[in-house]
């Protein structure tokens, strides 16, 4: 299990003071469940931003439950000890690669955002989502989770700037 002191300096240690910052740190004060789904009222996630070696791309996955294109990410497990374990994790899982590298030891992005009702029930919450930043081999044969992702592709930073997304628009230009 990640400790929640490790994954407040890993945050603190984040260069810019936003609200995103200020409210993750807040949310680990005050929740000794930080990671888990018993915890109604929100989660610690772990993101994957993953470009390509050129920099002129980046690893998107068309989310099923959401049916919008994101990143590679989800929940923090037991056997994860530090947040990077739980990116390399869903990474793998996710996308079926194995040929990628971390480019940071410290955190790429930081975001805070809202989960609504699924379909089967689960009730709206808040994901406070920790991003790192990995460089993967856009030649390597993508096995993507059907359960997870209705798609998966190497979308063009034009492409994303499209998306309209705010989140996901912030990550691609700190790319570049």
């Amino acid at each position: 299990m990640i400790e929640k002191a490790n994954l407040t300096k890993l945050v603190k240690n984040y260069p810019t003071n936003d609200s995103h910052k200020e409210r993750i740190l807040e949310f680990l004060i005050k929740n000794k469940d930080f990671w888990t789904k018993n915890n109604k009222s929100g989660q610690i996630t772990a993101s994957c931003w993953v470009v390509n070696k050129e920099r002129t791309k980046a690893l998107m996955t068309h989310h099923k439950k959401l049916n919008r294109w994101l990143q590679i990410g989800g929940h923090l497990e037991t056997e994860d000890h530090f947040i990077v374990d739980a990116c390399l994790r869903e990474l793998k899982e996710e996308s079926g690669l194995t040929r990628f590298r971390l480019l940071q030891d410290s955190i790429f992005d930081l975001d805070v955002h809202h989960i609504p009702e699924s379909k089967k029930g689960v009730p709206a919450h808040v994901h406070y989502d920790i991003r790192m930043l990995f460089e993967a081999d856009e030649e390597e044969a993508i096995n993507f989770d059907k359960e997870e992702s209705n798609e998966m592709v190497w979308m063009n930073f034009k492409d994303i700037n499209q998306l309209k997304d705010e989140s996901i628009v912030r990550m691609a230009i700190k790319s570049i």
